[in-house]
């Protein structure tokens, strides 16, 4: 039975659009079958969505990423019903995701004065390299904190 609580979760997570398409299918289909072992969850993904992208590596990528943002949690382990193996069991949690701190991101640097532009690169003569004194030019991506 699933709690009151999980039930309000999933429909903010579903009406605010709080994850990627990927953990979101991976979410529902956790939701409505958990708890469940990976390969457990991806008889269900194909069964839903098909298998262009049901392939393994994509639901057990998106539990880690589930469990890291606090949507999804291991439970234990248990005897999967497809594999007959000792395996991780998944189920949702009543949380909201949460931000993931990163160590860094990449940024377009421009040649001249070592501004920086999150998003896309700028060129010379553009609106957006404009907004920067030396109307420099955006070539190369350096990490930054």
């Amino acid at each position: 039975m699933v709690r009151q609580t999980s039930i309000n979760t999933f429909n903010k997570i579903r009406s605010e659009g709080l994850l990627s398409l990927r953990r979101w299918q991976v979410y529902n289909i956790l939701y409505n079958h958990g708890p469940a072992s990976g390969n457990e969850l991806l008889i269900h993904f194909r069964k839903k969505y098909g298998t262009l992208y049901g392939n393994s590596p994509v639901v057990t990528s998106r539990l880690g990423e589930l469990r890291d943002l606090g949507v999804a949690q291991e439970l234990g382990t248990k005897v999967c019903s497809i594999t007959q193996q000792t395996v991780t069991e998944w189920d949702v949690t009543d949380s909201l995701p949460k931000k993931i701190k990163t160590k860094g991101e990449f940024r377009m640097i421009c040649e001249k004065c070592n501004q920086s532009f999150k998003d896309k690169p700028v060129f010379h003569g553009t609106k957006e390299a404009s907004l920067f004194p030396c109307n420099g030019n955006f070539t190369r991506w350096k990490k930054v904190k």
